[in-house]
C-alpha cells in the first residue's frame, strides 16, 4: 500500500496548487475547502469507491501550505490496504517534487505494522482522534466511520 498511496498523493499536487491559490471557503462536488476561521463537518467517502460525495476536506493554511484529510478503505484496487479511515497530509507546494511536498501526518497512536506493511501504511486516523497544528490554527478531528465513509470535523481559528 505505502508505493500506492505515495503515487496517488504525488498525483494530487498539481490540484493543490490550484486549491491553494483561492481565497474564500469553496465547496465542490469532491472537495470541502476551510480557508477562513470556522468549523466544518464533511462525509468524506473513500477514494477506492470512486463515484459522487467529498474525496478531500481540505484546510488552507498559507498561500502554499494546506492540511487534506481523504478517507481510505480496503475495497477494489486496495483491498489489501493495512490500515483503514482517514489519512491526514500536508501540502506545501512551495516544497519541490521529490523533496517532500506532501507530508503524511504521523498518528501518534497506530497500530504498530505487521506482514508487508510498513509505519508509514499505519498512519490512519480513527473515530475519536484528533489532529491538532496549533502553530497553523487547525485542528482535524474524526468523528465516525463505517465501511464506505469517514465524517470529519474540520477546524481552523
Amino acid at each position: 500500500m505505502a508505493h500506492r498511496a505515495h503515487s496517488r498523493l504525488a498525483e494530487r499536487l498539481p490540484a493543490a496548487r490550484a486549491l491553494l491559490r483561492t481565497t474564500h471557503q469553496r465547496t465542490d462536488s469532491r472537495v470541502s475547502c476551510l480557508s477562513t476561521a470556522d468549523t466544518y463537518s464533511t462525509t468524506l467517502n473513500g477514494v477506492e469507491y470512486g463515484g459522487s460525495g467529498y474525496k478531500l476536506a481540505v484546510i488552507k493554511t498559507s498561500a502554499t501550505t494546506a492540511y487534506v484529510a481523504e478517507s481510505r478503505k480496503a475495497a477494489n484496487n486496495d483491498s489489501n490496504a493495512c490500515a483503514t479511515g482517514v489519512l491526514i497530509y500536508k501540502i506545501d507546494t512551495s516544497v519541490t517534487t521529490g523533496t517532500g511536498p506532501i507530508r503524511v501526518v504521523s498518528n501518534p497512536n497506530a497500530a504498530a505494522p505487521t506482514g508487508n506493511c510498513t509505519t508509514l501504511d499505519m498512519q490512519t486516523w480513527k473515530p475519536g482522534q484528533t489532529f491538532q497544528d496549533d502553530t497553523a490554527r487547525i485542528r482535524i478531528h474524526v468523528n465516525s466511520s463505517d465501511a464506505h465513509n469517514d465524517t470529519v470535523w474540520t477546524y481552523k481559528w
